[in-house]
């Protein structure tokens, strides 16, 4: 079994605060958003790429799964997390992805699932709702599978692919208890 591991998210409600936050229903289901500065994630792994502007992160599978047992918190249950997978891939929005200022982070939360985007970078991000939800979906159904099974966790992580010595931003999918 994987060792336990403290959740990016935690760096963003300890060192940082909320920017914004909504609450909307889908399909009869209510979702919550929260977008929060995170100024201790800038010291985690944060690229600085010298001209870069905003970044559109739109690719669904673009991130490396890992699975953990975060050491704060329960295991989301995956129809939770379904039902957020089903509200990012059928959102019609225009534009068609969410705003992430740098060294932030934005969640959607629905009752016991959360999908994080923790941008780490120097620069915002856009981030598509479609490959979001998927990606974060794949990642989750990766590592809950029948927890408390052996070979099931806690917690899912998906890293960016490294660029010049860091990792851009980060997936985290973990459990919206205290």
């Amino acid at each position: 079994m994987l060792a336990a591991q403290r959740s990016l998210h935690k760096l963003c409600t300890e060192s940082g605060g909320i920017i914004d936050q909504s609450t909307f229903v889908h399909d009869g289901k209510e979702i919550r958003f929260v977008r929060t500065s995170c100024p201790g994630i800038a010291n985690y792994t944060s690229p600085v790429l010298a001209g870069r502007q905003n970044f559109e992160w739109c690719t669904d599978g673009d991130c490396v799964p890992s699975c953990y047992n975060f050491t704060e918190t329960e295991q989301p249950l995956i129809a939770d997390c379904e039902v957020l997978t089903n509200f990012f891939v059928t959102v019609v929005e225009d534009p068609p992805f969410f705003h992430v200022p740098a060294h932030s982070s934005a969640g959607y939360e629905y009752s016991t699932c959360v999908y994080s985007f923790l941008n780490s970078d120097s620069v915002p991000y856009d981030v598509c709702y479609s490959d979001f939800g998927t990606s974060s979906f794949n990642t989750a159904n990766e590592c809950f599978g029948n927890y408390p099974a052996a070979g099931s966790t806690r917690g899912a992580f998906c890293a960016a692919p490294p660029i010049e010595g860091g990792n851009p931003w980060y997936l985290e999918i973990y459990y919206a208890g205290p």
